[in-house]
């Protein structure tokens, strides 16, 4: 059987499943079913397969929660060092927030000072397209609490759009990733 095949039936049986057991299917669960490749991101430029691969995973997962309008009101409530929201600078790249997080690339950090610092995952400067990611330290976070580590790439991702930080701290910022997306 080809794989879209197996994936096709794998869905079709869940779903027979769910609705056999009198279960209410939501129509805005996807079930996706394919390993989340390194192709699929290609701005993913990090040697080690372990990180590659938390990474992969991980703006998958951020991609889906920026999916979401709730979490999308954080380029609302979200300034830039203009003392704009962060949907202007969207707008001016033209672009949504799924598409800016694959306009970003990221890179292997694990070398630099900053990711010698007890838990950090990933760094980035303000307005920077590029986020650094803290190699193993983030594949490690990444099988702990998945949740946590896309918070920590929606995180980067405000600050490379142009947020500051302190103020908000960077607890405030993860806080409100928190509450708006997961």
């Amino acid at each position: 059987m080809k794989p879209d095949h197996k994936r096709s039936a794998c869905v079709l049986a869940v779903a027979g499943l769910m609705l056999s057991t009198g279960n209410v299917v939501r129509a805005d669960v996807v079930l996706d079913l394919r390993p989340a490749t390194s192709d699929d991101w290609p701005n993913i430029h990090v040697e080690d397969a372990y990180t590659r691969d938390a990474a992969t995973r991980a703006l998958e997962g951020a991609s889906r929660w920026l999916a979401r309008p709730k979490c999308q009101t954080l380029f609302l409530e979200f300034k830039d060092e203009r003392n704009l929201p962060l949907r202007a600078k969207l707008r001016e790249l033209d672009t949504d927030p799924e598409g800016y997080l694959r306009m970003v690339s990221f890179l292997d950090g694990a070398q630099s000072a900053t990711c010698r610092r007890h838990g950090v995952l990933a760094f980035t400067t303000q307005g920077s397209r590029v986020v650094y990611l803290c190699g193993r330290d983030f594949g490690r976070a990444w099988r702990r609490d998945v949740a946590v580590v896309q918070a920590t790439v929606i995180h980067e991702l405000l600050h490379s759009l142009g947020l500051g930080e302190n103020p908000p701290s960077p607890r405030a910022i993860t806080y409100r990733i928190q509450q708006l997306c997961w």
